[in-house]
């Protein structure tokens, strides 16, 4: 129980007064503060459905293509060696896999941040 009364306090810093926030809501800014457990469920709600799926682990790379290349399609599928319609095809399954948009600037800025912790030095030895 004081763990649980823990958790609920450290969320209450990054909550607004009046809201009603969800663990989403504040997901991002516990990450960006630093927060190791809000970074690795940053990580975690993005690239789990992924690596999940049949054939997911494969859908990681257009993903990284895309963050590398601004989100730029056409570069991003240069990147792969893969024609736009295939990487097209790939972001409707990314998009299906994690229902959220590939067409919102504020999911892209997720999946880079997402990235950036997964390429962060140490990243698996801290989630043991």
């Amino acid at each position: 129980m004081a763990l649980g009364r823990a958790e609920v306090l450290g969320l209450a810093a990054y909550a607004r007064p009046g809201d009603l926030s969800s663990y989403a809501q504040v997901l991002l800014p516990r990450a960006l503060s630093g927060d190791r457990e809000g970074q690795i469920d940053l990580v975690d709600s993005l690239l789990t459905p992924l690596r999940h799926s049949r054939g997911g682990e494969a859908l990681i790379s257009p993903i990284e293509a895309l963050c590398e290349s601004g989100f730029a399609k056409v570069q991003a599928a240069e990147r792969l060696g893969i024609h736009g319609n295939s990487l097209r095809h790939r972001m409707n399954r990314i998009q299906q896999l994690n229902a959220r948009s590939l067409d919102d600037p504020e999911i892209c800025h997720l999946w880079w941040l997402a990235l950036h912790y997964v390429r962060r030095p140490h990243w698996a030895a801290g989630r043991a």
